[in-house]
């Protein structure tokens, strides 16, 4: 009687696996879903750099680092994935006379820098490596000059040639850590996400 009985009970598991497996694969199959990507705020930036700014230059013993020239440079380029547009403005009178063209205003102001150890020609492998901090101010404003948003960002990085090199390596590090960090800041921020979206002036 349960030799009949087994090969039945065989055939009725196959049967229900075979029944199983196109759920399986119903499930598994098709194009995974992708996270959604960032947007850019939609907003349009006036990027207020001034000559202290632009002309902060770094000085250590006899040698100086063009810190606001480098900043500067690389900063709108770094600005461009966060905003839909971004207009470059030297002064004062550029930024009042070009109003109509933003509806916000972003001002980056260098407080000061330090590189520790200080920098000497002659090094030892004992040293530890050159490291440089990168203190700003960034205002979020309105074109009216109501503040938006406010923050202090500190970039910190780097060097580790044993040359003067080494100074030069550390301040990118530190430019790039401050990039990074002013990203976060800007698209975290509660008051940005709410001035950007229900901003009137849009």
């Amino acid at each position: 009687m349960i030799s009949r009985a087994l090969p039945l009970l065989v055939l009725a598991l196959a049967v229900v696996g075979c029944a199983s497996t196109p759920k399986t694969a119903s499930k598994d199959s098709g194009p995974a879903k992708k996270s959604p990507s960032p947007n850019r705020f939609p907003l349009k930036i006036a990027l207020y750099m001034d000559d202290d700014f632009r002309q902060h230059t770094y000085r250590e013993r006899s040698f100086s680092v063009p810190l606001g020239e480098w900043l500067s440079r690389e900063l709108p380029s770094s600005l461009e994935p966060l905003f839909a547009e971004i207009h470059v403005v030297p002064d004062q009178t550029t930024l009042d006379a070009e109003k109509k063209k933003y509806q916000a205003v972003l001002r980056p102001q260098i407080r000061f820098a330090s590189y520790h150890p200080l920098f000497r020609e002659r090094r030892t492998l004992l040293e530890p490596e050159g490291k440089v901090r990168i203190y700003t101010d960034w205002t979020l404003s309105d074109p009216a000059g109501r503040k938006i948003w406010i923050r202090e960002i500190v970039g910190r990085g780097e060097g580790d040639d044993k040359s003067r090199s080494r100074l030069e390596a550390a301040v990118q590090a530190a430019m790039a850590d401050l990039f990074k960090k002013l990203h976060i800041a800007l698209t975290t921020s509660t008051r940005v996400y709410n001035y950007a979206y229900g901003s009137p002036q849009r």
